[in-house]
Formats: structure tokens, sequence, C-alpha cells
């Protein structure tokens, strides 16, 4: 599962398809909240840090303190899209308020300088975008894949010009899901006159 908005190309091949997807929910309450160990790591065009993988295969059903043994089907197909909509608006709002930073930045090991680094973290997964989001992170526990160890981090600021270029591709990722909307938004009306056509 990534963080990256969802593809015409995955809607076109049946993404949404005709019946609830499978996901990682509590069988007793679909409501129940679903978390695991995972790993962050720093987004420089969000200048945070994000989901990035799980730790192990298992994830806890709080209420229940219990481990998930399967899953069950939940959401429809509306469902689905609606939260895609709101997930990608999200990320606009983020983005734009990433132009108003005075000063971007970089995480970074402490030992050997590398930005290669994943934090130590919580997620819990959010049933409707099929997918773990971070929730929490922690002070230590975090590993540099470059040192192959646990490590320190620290952050740096980018010189102004990795800064003005990190704009930039800022700026054109918000006008790529800006795009990614207009063309859900017009593949949801055209299949859904469809669906109407047919019945």
């Amino acid at each position: 599962m990534t963080d990256s908005p969802i593809t015409l190309q995955a809607l076109d091949m049946g993404f949404y398809g005709d019946t609830d997807r499978a996901v990682e929910a509590c069988t007793h309450d679909a409501d129940h909240t679903v978390s695991i160990d995972s790993w962050g790591k720093w987004d420089p065009l969000r200048q945070d840090i994000i989901h990035d993988s799980l730790q192990h295969d298992t994830a806890r059903c709080h209420q229940c303190d219990a481990d998930l043994e399967e899953t069950i089907s939940l959401h429809t197909n509306d469902e689905i899209i609606r939260a895609h909509l709101e997930d990608l608006s999200k990320q606009i709002d983020a983005l734009s308020r990433i132009q108003q930073h005075p000063k971007m930045q970089v995480l970074k090991c402490e030992c050997c300088g590398s930005d290669d680094v994943q934090i130590d973290a919580h997620s819990e997964f959010f049933a409707p975008l099929n997918r773990y989001e971070l929730i929490t992170t922690y002070d230590k526990g975090h590993y540099c894949n470059a040192c192959d160890q646990s490590v320190s981090t620290k952050m740096e600021a980018l010189s102004n010009h990795q800064s003005l270029n990190l704009r930039r591709e800022v700026q054109d990722k918000v006008a790529e899901i800006e795009a990614e909307i207009t063309r859900i938004k017009a593949w949801h009306c055209q299949n859904s006159t469809s669906k109407s056509s047919a019945s």
C-alpha cells in the first residue's frame, strides 16, 4: 500500500469493481480501531513523516486486545470513491501549506548524513482507502539503511536552491492531483450514467 494518489489506469482496470473490497478489519466490529507497528519516512514534498511500510504482518484490534486473523468486506464503491476524493483534496491543502514554509528541511541520519532513514512508528488501517496511515512516531528506534543499524536522526535545512526546486515540485504535484480529481469525477459520472442506462 502506498501513499500516492489513485491513478486513472487503476480506475480503468476496475480498481473499484462491482463489489466491496476485502480490507483488514475486526470481525467482531468493523468500526474497531486496527493498528500495527510500522516504519515512517520523511516526505520532502509534504515536509512531514508519512507511512512507509509495516514492521510485521499481524495487525491488532485495540478494543478486542487481540491480533487480527482474517479480512472482511467493507464499504461500497461510492464510499471508496468519496474517500479518495476527500483524500486528494486534503493532499492539495497540505501541499499548499508547504509553500508557506520559510525554510524546507530534510530528515537525515546523525551518523552518516544519509536521508535513507526509517522512523519507528505506529499506523492505523483506514478501510475506505485500503491502506495504513501513520498515527504516531517514536523518539527512538529509527533505522538508517545506509548504516544498516539503529540510529538517531536530525533535521537539516535545505539550501535556497534546493528549497526552490522543491517548491516547484510541490506546484507540479498540486496540478497533478487536481487533474486526478477531475478525471476521477468524470470517470465516476460516466460509470454511474452507464449503470443507470443499463438498468
